[in-house]
């Protein structure tokens, strides 16, 4: 199979701010949590039940202040700038299943499978930020949050992240990664990042917003990340996906 890729022009990408813009100030997004929907409209944003309209003067400020640079930290002091150019290398995250080396079946993630893949990734000089692997499953019900974590902040002194699914695991999150920085806040040096990621197309459901909420007043950074699907949860035409993740971020960082 031979594929070809087209690079935009300047005045297409221009087109398509232009287009995502327009996009969020008519169409909106679902908000389905309460108490957003409420700091939204006392800001600007047009509120009609759930549907969240953002006028083209509310993302334009929100972009005017949303800060260019920052640091995030490894907690043996080293420092990672977060600006124009500057990239780092992560493992990937969250997985549930394991194969073993030489086995063709699949078995729940352990622990052990956190600390030794978190140890691994530690080893990598090119591995900079080192997220959860995967999930310990082989321990009590209520506790694979806080056996992962520890998992985790136990195993690596480089820079991590987290996806939450709720308030509740933010919070948890926060406090152990405050203990693990010797009590020094995250908010003052944050050592962890995290994410928000909407339901396209174009909806941002409760927990996701409430996690957004929480993020954003203890000053924790974190990636918008819109997972449109090409002809799936987004149009099929790879411009139009480009177009709704645009969308989606905008609103997101408008949220924020």
């Amino acid at each position: 199979m031979r594929v070809a890729w087209e690079i935009l022009t300047d005045a297409e990408l221009e087109r398509v701010d232009r287009e995502a813009l327009r996009l969020v100030g008519q169409v909106g997004l679902e908000v389905l949590n309460p108490n957003l929907r409420d700091l939204l409209a006392k800001r600007g944003a047009i509120v009609d039940g759930e549907r969240v309209r953002f006028p083209a003067e509310l993302v334009r400020w929100a972009l005017s202040v949303a800060p260019r640079r920052f640091t995030l930290y490894g907690r043996d002091g080293y420092e990672y700038p977060v600006a124009p150019g500057e990239s780092y290398f992560s493992v990937y995250s969250d997985a549930l299943f394991i194969t073993d080396f030489g086995s063709r079946e699949q078995r729940p993630s352990t622990k052990q499978d956190v600390v030794n893949f978190v140890r691994l990734a530690d080893a990598l000089p090119s591995i900079d930020k080192v997220p959860n692997p995967c999930h310990a499953q082989n321990v009590p019900e209520g506790t694979g949050l806080l056996h992962t974590l520890e998992a985790v902040l136990g195993n690596t002194l480089k820079l991590q992240s987290f996806a939450p699914q709720n308030v509740a695991e933010v919070e948890i999150a926060c406090e152990m990664a405050t203990i693990a920085n010797g009590g020094q806040p995250v908010a003052e040096r944050p050592i962890f990042s995290s994410g928000v990621s909407t339901t396209s197309p174009l909806m941002l459901d409760h927990d996701s917003a409430a996690i957004l909420m929480f993020l954003a007043r203890a000053r924790i950074p974190f990636i918008t990340a819109p997972c449109p699907m090409s002809g799936g949860t987004s149009p099929l035409s790879l411009m139009g996906t480009l177009l709704m993740q645009a969308a989606e971020n905008l609103a997101l960082i408008t949220m924020a």
